[in-house]
């Protein structure tokens, strides 16, 4: 269990896969080998240095790799396309089923708008479980940018409320998948995964740390289905509403390339120390 938690602490499993790989290239071209050559204190400076370079292209540090504020937009239409794409990666514009419109409530509080689906527009029906989707929900495409690369994501957020309060409320249910598969589609936990029935802005929040992301050659889909009880006595014309989705992760690159950087960096290393 104590590995384990180890390599948790570390990353994800490609990443120390990849830190992996990049040590035993090292050792391949005799930068962390020869001990009759190299004096011990300057083999080991090299080996840290190499780690470090190693530890900084393979260690997930998350950054917004896609950002939906839907500020823009004009009227009742909304505007579905990222705000934000970080680097190395690539984010599809959200795409709706069922009927979404844009609405002047910026939950961010910095001004501008928010998705809004009114409640006779939302299904009353039990929340979608793996394999299954609502009949109103948003889904967009997050994926890598360069061939090999893979994506290692940590977490999606997003933000809901709800026009005016409703006793029965809307719910928020978060899958991913492959949209070429729509079996696929797997359910996450959402940290609050309670009920909206009142107008405060709740964030909501789903761990992706654990999820190895590397089969998703063409890009992981991720969908937000809203939901209403069977039984809801919902206003139709009050809505429940989305805004600022986040993705944080970072963008691996394929094993070749991480291997050249460092071993380049290791190599102007070891000739420093020599001269």
């Amino acid at each position: 269990m104590g590995e384990i938690a180890n390599v948790t602490a570390f990353g994800d499993y490609s990443s120390v896969w990849h830190f992996v790989m990049i040590v035993r290239f090292m050792k391949s071209l005799g930068f962390l080998a020869h001990r009759d050559q190299q004096p011990r204190y300057q083999k080991m400076k090299v080996f840290t240095a190499t780690c470090a370079v190693a530890f900084s292209i393979c260690a997930s540090n998350a950054a917004i790799l896609a950002e939906y504020n839907f500020n823009g937009g004009s009227g009742s239409t909304p505007d579905y396309s990222p705000t934000t794409t970080g680097a190395g990666a690539t984010a599809s514009a959200i795409a709706p089923t069922g009927t979404f419109v844009r609405s002047g409530s910026d939950l961010e509080g910095v001004g501008g708008g928010t998705l809004a689906a009114q409640f006779q527009n939302i299904g009353k029906e039990n929340p979608p479980v793996s394999g299954t989707a609502a009949q109103t929900y948003i889904s967009f495409t997050v994926g890598a940018a360069g061939p090999g690369q893979t994506l290692s994501l940590t977490s999606l957020s997003f933000l809901t409320n709800l026009s005016t309060p409703q006793a029965n409320g809307a719910f928020y249910t978060l899958q991913y998948g492959s949209a070429s598969e729509p079996s696929s589609f797997i359910n996450l936990s959402l940290s609050p995964s309670t009920v909206q029935t009142t107008s405060t802005v709740v964030t909501r929040t789903a761990d992706l740390s654990a999820i190895d992301f590397s089969a998703f050659t063409t890009g992981v889909t991720f969908r937000i289905n809203v939901t209403q009880p069977v039984d809801s006595l919902n206003t139709g014309s009050a809505s429940a509403r989305i805004d600022l989705v986040n993705v944080q992760g970072s963008v691996i690159p394929e094993a070749g390339t991480a291997s050249l950087l460092v071993g380049t960096a290791a190599f102007g290393l070891l000739r420093r120390r020599r001269k």
